[in-house]
């Protein structure tokens, strides 16, 4: 037997010495299959597992067989008995489980396996010289804990750690909450007995000791029962007992309650390549890795698994929940900043009478600021008129936080819905379907007709955004939050069209808004740039629009998520400002890109662009990127030239005869599109152009510069139903 100190220290001691003592009773308590009983450091006599285990076999079929698989165990059984299962997974010795009828069974827990408990501590003896338990509740440092700095290990970088009066590290955790010495994890329950616990990779409890020492199973509760007999019981989820005994401690059964319904298996991990796979009632691919490297992998629940990787958020890596090809970050203590910025499209002119996000979707997770005077709005109460002088944001006014919602904004101008209450929403909704939640804040700072040069930084639109993010960092951590931003989304360029430094002023956006947030948030997370280019150019080279798709297909920063024209319908008469379904259309595919560019491996937005264009007299064949198989569709957008097509050369347009697509893209990811022209150019700079043809002035419906070449995305609209196709972008490409 190993060697205690037994201080005799009174409860509640925050000694080490006698947190040593319950880490080696603990083990005892767990592993020891010879003895049925050990003496806690109290000196009294407890029963260990093994004891436990034999007394609960008495109540299985056959006393415990192990049936070989669900089928043989359950036709064996009656409704409401238990049974033990084989289990595959070297990790786990046997599985138990419970009749619920005869076709069906729930699982009730696993029995990890002698050899996988082996390699826990062997492994948890090499990262220190002595096993200890450490307390943690909900990460914040108790007695034993201090700020330190460590190398992080092999597993990913350490956030929260424990340590003792010599700085060794005897529990940490990473950003996450995911913990560093594998079973020891942060944990919230509702057994306020619980001081010290021992958890598996889902916060599930292994076995769990109170202030004096004593064991304490989560399963354990106080309860009200029809059999008098009963005065304490071991209980299922349900309520169930598994175990009771009567007022003289003698051991009695009795099966209580309604049946338990059958809950969806968290499915487990595990690597194939650059495959995180799930495995439930099936073996699916959760998501692809790209280049993104896992450092740790812990089951999830029925809809993903979640796992560390090596991706930087606040920390080096980030804790995500995979499925359905996303890797969406799932820290539970953060607030994720959807921060928007651009002219009047941005703070959505003209939609103030037709809004469509009036209720909030997802009151306690989709936010934004609530002002002190009543006026709380996604643009944080100011006026953003166009030409108005920008007012300066007080960030005192900002008191708290609300659930989001679209208002009448202040000023002129009609502002109501804009893009970011749908992208809130939608990227929520992503997050639940993998079933976790996802916090944010969003808000807007931005000025209608206002270029570049009153966007950038020194400008009071930028200021005001800055402060936006300190006030929303300091209201967040009285919750006790940390705040992220991932991109900044923006709606400009129309006041930029003849501007030939764009492309420029983009990049130098992007840098400027990453240095300055991660001055202010502290995060290691690149901040990104998400574009949604404007269909009301009155120019033919129009230059905002041009630079938008170079930024593009040059930086890894920028990222493009669509044009305005499939959404004609919802133009206002001005055919530069949409009503409110236009807005939340346009923040649907913000909300698509930012998961295909930051929550994906494939690290970029998907668009229908042009790649290549060769000529052969009179024969253009264009390679057009195709996300998924492309149509040229004359139904939902009006035929402007063919199919939005031209061809150019110095000396002007060469009429095109004929298109069509002779390969949509289905196997290979790019399609060909083929023009005949009507003559073979004569001059040199040859282009082949999309969606460039400008619109009059004044404008008007039938000159919005527009396509019909999309591809056939199953994306659904949560506004109206109908398909998100990816359109093809303006785009001028020079052969």
């Amino acid at each position: 037997m190993m060697n205690r100190f037994n201080t005799g220290n009174p409860l509640d001691s925050g000694d080490l010495r006698d947190l040593d003592d319950n880490a080696k009773n603990l083990d005892v308590a767990s592993n020891d299959m010879e003895n049925k009983t050990f003496t806690d450091r109290f000196g009294r006599v407890r029963k260990t597992y093994h004891a436990i285990e034999i007394e609960v076999e008495g109540l299985l079929v056959a006393g415990g067989q192990i049936f070989d698989d669900e089928p043989a165990g359950r036709a064996a059984v009656e409704d409401g008995q238990y049974f033990f299962v084989a289990n595959p997974d070297p990790n786990i010795s046997k599985t138990l489980r419970k009749r619920i009828s005869v076709s069906g069974s729930v699982w009730i827990a696993d029995d990890p396996s002698a050899e996988f408990l082996q390699v826990i501590a062997d492994e948890q003896v090499e990262q220190r010289d002595e096993i200890k338990v450490a307390v943690d509740v909900a990460s914040d440092p108790i007695n034993i804990g201090a700020e330190f700095h460590s190398s992080a290990s092999e597993s990913g970088a350490v956030a929260v750690g424990m340590i003792d009066e010599d700085g060794n590290i005897l529990s940490s955790f990473d950003e996450g909450g995911f913990t560093t010495d594998l079973l020891r994890a942060e944990f919230h329950s509702s057994n306020d007995r619980i001081s010290l616990a021992t958890l598996d990779a889902e916060g599930n409890i292994i076995s769990a000791h109170d202030e004096y020492g004593y064991q304490v199973n989560e399963a354990r509760a106080e309860f009200h029962s029809d059999d008098s007999l009963i005065e304490n019981a071991i209980i299922d989820e349900g309520g169930n007992p598994l175990i009771a005994w009567d007022g003289d401690g003698n051991q009695i059964f009795s099966h209580q309650g309604p049946e338990p319904e059958p809950e969806a298996q968290a499915l487990i991990p595990y690597l194939s390549g650059q495959e995180l796979r799930a495995v439930g009632e099936n073996d699916e691919l959760a998501a692809e890795l790209g280049d993104y490297t896992v450092l740790a992998t812990a089951p999830g629940n029925g809809q993903s698994v979640r796992a560390v990787i090596d991706q930087p958020l606040i920390g080096q890596t980030r804790t995500v929940s995979a499925g359905q090809g996303l890797l969406i970050p799932d820290a539970s203590k953060i607030l994720k900043l959807h921060i928007g910025t651009g002219q009047s499209l941005k703070v959505g002119a003209t939609s103030a009478s037709t809004m469509v996000s009036i209720e909030p979707v997802f009151p306690d997770e989709a936010l934004m600021f609530t002002r002190s005077d009543g006026l709380s709005d996604v643009r944080m109460g100011l006026d953003t008129a166009d030409g108005a002088n920008p007012p300066l944001l007080d960030p005192d006014v900002l008191v708290d936080f609300e659930p989001l919602v679209a208002r009448a904004g202040q000023g002129a101008g009609s502002r109501g819905q804009t893009p970011m209450e749908s992208y809130a929403d939608e990227l929520t909704r992503q997050a639940h379907a993998l079933g976790i939640q996802y916090r944010s804040l969003s808000f807007v700072s931005g000025m209608g007709g206002t270029g570049y040069s009153g966007m950038k930084k020194g400008t009071q639109v930028y200021n005001n955004m800055m402060l936006a993010v300190a006030r929303a960092k300091t209201l967040a951590a009285a919750h006790g939050w940390q705040v992220v931003v991932e991109a900044v989304t923006i709606k400009h360029g129309e006041a930029d069209q003849n501007n030939s430094n764009y492309f420029n002023n983009l990049i130098e956006w992007q840098q400027d808004l990453d240095a300055d947030i991660k001055a202010i948030t502290s995060q290691l997370a690149d901040v990104h740039i998400l574009m949604h280019m404007p269909s009301s150019h009155l120019v033919d080279a129009p230059q905002a629009t041009i630079a938008m798709l170079r930024a593009h297909n040059e930086s890894p920063y920028h990222h493009l998520t669509g044009v305005d024209y499939p959404y004609l319908e919802y133009y206002s008469p001005d055919y530069i400002h949409f009503q409110g379904p236009g807005y939340y259309l346009i923040g649907e595919g913000d909300a698509r890109g930012h998961s295909q560019a930051l929550w994906s491996h494939k690290r970029k937005t998907e668009i229908v662009q042009i790649i290549d264009v060769v000529r052969d007299g009179t024969t253009v064949i264009a390679s057009v990127s195709a996300p998924a198989p492309l149509v040229f569709d004359i139904e939902h957008v009006p035929e402007r030239d063919a199919k939005g097509f031209r061809f150019r050369d110095n000396t002007g347009d060469i009429a095109i005869s004929s298109i069509e697509i002779n390969d949509d893209g289905s196997s290979s990811g790019i399609a060909t599109i083929t023009a005949q022209l009507e003559n073979i150019p004569s001059g040199i700079n040859e282009s082949l152009l999309y969606a460039i043809s400008p619109q009059s002035s004044p404008r008007t419906a039938g000159n919005v510069p527009r396509g019909n070449l999309r591809d056939s995305s199953t994306k659904i609209s949560n506004y109206d139903g109908r398909q998100l196709y990816n359109w093809a972008v303006h785009q001028i490409f020079h052969l």
